[in-house]
């Protein structure tokens, strides 16, 4: 690529940025969609990367600081998760199995401000039933 070209193709980009990013986004969503399998290796691949190249002290602090922050933006998500941890501790709720027959399974809140009525789903219908849950709130 001539230097010419390039520095058409970098005015271009940044005057059209937004269009661009959008475009890549929802093509990116479409492909994910459309290849769960090559998508989670992608991921753990890059996962992998980043670890070697942070190193692991680095990496996890990162991680660290990302459920801190997820933790003060949705408070009521943690309480609930600590709610139900507590009472699975003493014993006063009980995990039942996924209506698929899977017994390992994650507690899903429909309400957050009832904290201990949760569904017993495994992961992938616990993932199923959020993305709904995001669909039917916007």
């Amino acid at each position: 690529m001539t230097h010419k070209r390039w520095l058409y193709e970098r005015q271009y980009y940044l005057k059209n940025k937004d269009k661009i990013n959008l475009r890549r986004r929802k093509w990116l969503k479409e492909w994910v969609k459309n290849n769960p399998e090559k998508s989670r290796l992608k991921s753990r691949k890059k996962e992998k990367r980043l670890k070697e190249r942070l190193g692991l002290k680095i990496y996890y602090k990162r991680i660290t600081e990302t459920t801190r922050r997820w933790r003060l933006k949705y408070p009521e998500r943690r309480k609930a998760q600590i709610a139900v941890f507590v009472a699975i501790r003493n014993r006063s709720l009980i995990r039942n199995p996924c209506h698929c027959g899977s017994k390992k399974v994650e507690a899903h809140h429909e309400d957050y401000s009832k904290p201990l009525k949760v569904k017993w789903l495994c992961k992938r219908h616990h993932i199923e039933a959020d993305r709904k849950r995001r669909n039917n709130v916007r």
